[in-house]
């Protein structure tokens, strides 16, 4: 099967409605970054991010994203109390108002013992859900193998 980019969307609003029913919010964004290149760049995204969020690249360890890549681990941060945004640049393009951001790793699904990062899928929100975001981790991480996949099917 030929994984297109509608499928890989698909997949991402339906994550999004779950999400959103199940933790009583009205905003949730979800985007996935693909490192075919020495940065992650954005390939794939819901609805609410502008056009000059979709061009943010981001080096190894910055933003919860690279911090996600370097450390192949969830990184999430409370934005009321810290930013992961290392660049300028980057940090005008960034919706204003955000509370949460929460990035997963994605593993090349056919190296799973060495957890090669493929990319990341991020989840940010302006409503302060913190706390039952990080208690959603251990399901989002189902998602994320899943999005790994189909990440790795589709090239981008």
């Amino acid at each position: 099967m030929n994984v297109t980019l509608a499928e890989i969307n698909l997949l991402l609003n339906e994550i999004k409605s779950l999400l959103m029913k199940n933790l009583g919010v009205k905003h949730l964004r979800i985007n996935i970054m693909s490192n075919q290149s020495s940065k992650l760049k954005m390939i794939a995204h819901t609805d609410g991010f502008d056009n000059e969020e979709v061009k943010i690249t981001l080096s190894m360890g910055q933003g919860c994203s690279g911090k996600a890549w370097n450390t192949k681990m969830e990184a999430i941060t409370d934005l009321s109390k810290d930013v992961h945004w290392l660049s300028n640049e980057d940090q005008k393009r960034v919706k204003t108002g955000l509370s949460v951001i929460l990035s997963l790793p994605l593993f090349d699904p056919d190296l799973p013992t060495i957890k090669k990062v493929i990319g990341t899928i991020t989840f940010d929100s302006t409503e302060p859900i913190y706390e039952p975001l990080k208690k959603a981790i251990p399901t989002l991480v189902l998602y994320a193998e899943k999005i790994s996949h189909l990440v790795k099917k589709s090239g981008l």
